[in-house]
């Protein structure tokens, strides 16, 4: 069964899953443009690794001091642990399915001989992610992996869970191979994500406080300077601007599912006055709370099913 995704997170903001949505080990999921926050998927993380097939509208996926485009009709490969957000061109057609798995869904355990020389490798490669286009002929078997894999959790064959693995045994074989030629097993990752990780980490859980740029650049273990410029380079913003942006998308989140007024919403996401409040919404979304409120349509009970039927590429 593929599930349209609810997100969820930590106060880290490290993706959770309903564990109805399959078993511990893996996860397939589906998302429209009903799953996004002023039209983007929010900043998050999780261990799982993630493929995602992409239908209806090209999307940007925006990483730690990077991005990627990936058109309609493409796939892309996320890795474990890599903080991302995606935001598609056109929101109302866009259609991403996306199936996650834990490393012990390959290899079985965290100490055995597959985890130390295929799994783990790939863990603390120099990969980000990985764009697969079916233009390209040494990715059109990924494809077809990929599509049978959604194939398969949609319809959920006899012995479904076996067939998934299979699918994916063949597809990260592939991987393997093309992580090899391209030399990406030579390097090893950045320093600024996992600064840029615990300090996006402290923003999340402690947005609803007053907080300065010194607390924040603590938390990483560096200077404001090298925070700010860390930042910069990582996620395109300031740390200040991106904690007021954090502060925004919780607000929007309370302002569409909680009944609370404009002057609680704005105490509760650490906002100082409600005018400063107004001032920082309206930069973020173009109108005010209550216009933002007014706005918002009565979800229809077409969405109440989590249960896609969605035709599966």
């Amino acid at each position: 069964m593929i599930k349209q995704t609810n997100f969820h997170s930590k106060e880290s903001r490290e993706e959770l899953f309903s564990t109805t949505a399959g078993s511990e080990s893996f996860h397939c999921l589906y998302a429209n443009k009903d799953n996004l926050i002023e039209n983007s998927f929010p900043w998050h993380w999780h261990t799982s690794f993630e493929i995602n097939y992409i239908e209806g509208s090209d999307v940007q996926f925006d990483f730690i001091g990077d991005s990627l485009y990936v058109p309609q009709g493409n796939a892309i490969f996320i890795n474990s642990g890599e903080a991302h957000s995606f935001q598609p061109r056109n929101p109302s057609r866009c259609k991403i399915y996306a199936f996650l798995f834990e490393p012990i869904f390959l290899a079985g355990s965290y100490d055995n001989p597959i985890y130390v020389q295929y799994v783990a490798p790939v863990i603390n490669a120099n990969l980000t992610s990985l764009k697969i286009s079916p233009q390209i002929k040494q990715y059109q078997s990924m494809i077809s992996n990929i599509k049978n894999i959604f194939y398969i959790a949609s319809n959920e064959p006899a012995y479904y869970e076996l067939k998934l693995r299979s699918e994916l045994e063949s597809f990260w074989c592939l991987l393997l191979d093309n992580l090899k030629s391209t030399n990406k097993f030579s390097c090893s990752k950045c320093r600024d994500r996992e600064r840029i990780k615990k300090m996006l980490s402290f923003v999340h859980s402690n947005y609803s406080q007053q907080i300065s740029l010194n607390d924040i650049a603590a938390c990483g273990m560096i200077g404001t300077r090298e925070c700010s410029r860390c930042f910069q380079r990582s996620i395109g913003r300031s740390p200040m601007d991106y904690l007021n942006y954090y502060r925004i998308q919780m607000a929007i989140q309370q302002l569409m599912t909680t009944d609370k007024n404009i002057t609680e919403i704005s105490e509760c996401n650490g906002f100082s006055t409600i005018s400063y409040f107004g001032k920082v919404f309206k930069r973020h979304t173009g109108l005010s709370p209550l216009q933002y409120r007014s706005s918002l349509s009565t979800p229809s009970s077409s969405n109440t099913d989590n249960r896609t039927n969605q035709e599966i590429p």
